[in-house]
């Protein structure tokens, strides 16, 4: 288990945190999956963590438009990571994202619910993962 940001004497208000992600963003985006997406979180992650990320609702009535979509830009890596939103999807719409996260090598987190204090654990634990692999000698 993942204790609070706070609890754990991260300052995650400091932008200077979160660089190895931040690196990675450079590149492709971060992607929160799943529920429906919260402008007032997005906002007050960026302003906690300085990490833009996007977020894909998986609202019934488009899922299947999105997820296929989605998929694809997995497999084809145009994403940095996933954040799945635990408790707001489909298995059918996780099963074959989680599959092509697997054969693409995209790391994946989870945020509980999608409450803020989850995804902005799920970020920290992205953060430690590229901090790891960017220590790793090729």
């Amino acid at each position: 288990m993942v204790a609070d940001a706070e609890t754990r004497g991260v300052n995650v208000s400091q932008r200077g945190a979160f660089l190895a992600l931040q690196e990675q963003l450079s590149h492709a985006p971060v992607i929160v999956v799943g529920g429906v997406a919260d402008n007032v979180k997005i906002r007050e992650i960026v302003q906690r963590t300085g990490v833009e990320v996007e977020w894909i609702s998986l609202e019934v009535s488009r899922s299947a438009r999105v997820v296929e979509p989605l998929e694809k830009r997995i497999r084809n890596q145009n994403v940095a990571a996933i954040i799945f939103a635990e408790g707001l999807m489909a298995h059918k719409e996780y099963n074959p994202l989680m599959a092509a996260t697997r054969q693409a090598g995209i790391p994946v987190a989870y945020a509980k619910r999608a409450g803020l204090t989850s995804l902005i654990q799920a970020l920290e634990i992205l953060d430690g993962f590229f901090a790891v692999r960017a220590a790793v000698p090729a």
